[in-house]
């Protein structure tokens, strides 16, 4: 009986972690797509910077990670693109 529960729980656990990274993929593309949008002039700097900070509050809280971290500049220099930093590897 326990193992059928562990199992159970196993597989939600996947299910959840499958979810939240396709979730993150998502929120990397629609970057991308702002981006774009905002070089061709087809969205203007303000409605992009509000539509970036939505996003990126989202993946923060996707990652377990906020602006009071104090690691998360370490790994970011200067001039980073934003869409690079918040990269989702596919081969996960």
């Amino acid at each position: 009986m326990l193992s059928g529960v562990l199992w159970v729980c196993r597989k939600i656990a996947e299910t959840v972690d499958r979810e939240r990274e396709d979730e993150e993929k998502r929120i990397v593309a629609r970057l991308r797509e702002l981006y774009a949008e905002l070089e061709t002039g087809a969205i203007d700097e303000r409605a992009f910077d509000a539509a970036e900070a939505e996003l990126l509050a989202r993946l923060d809280e996707l990652r377990g990670t906020s602006d009071d971290d104090e690691d998360d500049d370490e790994d970011v220099e200067p001039g980073d693109d934003e869409a690079e930093r918040w990269a989702v590897d596919d081969d996960r």
